[in-house]
């Protein structure tokens, strides 16, 4: 970590699980407050010898993961949750 809050870091088990992560801090207005953002990654082997992972970000905007070892939300999910958002349904509890 640099003397700003910034970091990178990187991990290898010896089973083959890795993972990397870079962290940027942005300074706030006042002594104490700002905001980290992380980007990194994260794969393994499966037992069948398949090479998976994922990405993500986190930051102001939450945790976002995207990959194929992710599941995704299927069409009709993702409406009724975008619906709820529109009518004023409280989104942190969706």
């Amino acid at each position: 970590m640099d003397d700003q809050g910034n970091f990178q870091a990187f991990h290898e088990t010896s089973n083959g699980i890795s993972e990397e992560r870079a962290g940027d801090f942005v300074p706030g207005p006042e002594p104490e407050t700002g905001t980290l953002s992380v980007n990194g990654q994260a794969s393994w082997t499966t037992y069948d010898g398949e090479q998976v992972g994922f990405t993500y970000t986190a930051g102001e905007n939450g945790y976002i993961a995207e990959g194929p070892a992710i599941p995704k939300l299927s069409p009709e999910h993702q409406a009724a949750i975008d619906a709820s958002i529109a009518a004023g349904g409280d989104a942190q509890y969706v």
